[in-house]
């Protein structure tokens, strides 16, 4: 789950989704991870995940306008490399991000694809 402020995300997650976010720096692009998952390396094996005894980690993180957020399930970042996935989010509007991101892991699809993208 993300909330979006003015200046700043609050980022709550349970399971192996992502959250990326993708800003423009003097020096280009820059792609970061803003959650880990919780899942067992080399597995499927989730540690933490939604249900009765959830644990949900939470983090806060600065924003700003021009921001690109990615929220994606495994089967979108087990697909694709980071490299991808930053390439896609560089052009076009949310909606024609998503979509190239989905068409793409549909490629050599390894699990299910939730792709959410939101420009700020």
């Amino acid at each position: 789950a993300v909330e979006v402020h003015a200046d700043h995300l609050i980022v709550g997650w349970a399971g192996d989704s992502r959250l990326y976010l993708l800003r423009k720096t003097p020096c280009g692009p820059a792609l970061f991870q803003l959650t880990q998952d919780h899942a067992v390396p080399g597995t499927h094996i989730v540690s933490r995940c939604l249900g009765i005894d959830t644990d949900p980690q939470f983090a806060r993180h600065a924003c700003f306008p021009g921001d690109v957020l990615l929220l994606c399930s495994d089967g979108l970042h087990n697909a694709l490399s980071y490299y991808k996935i930053g390439l896609s989010l560089i052009k076009g509007d949310a909606g024609q991000k998503a979509t190239q991101l989905i068409e793409e892991a549909l490629i050599n699809p390894c699990d299910n694809t939730t792709v959410v993208v939101v420009q700020l």
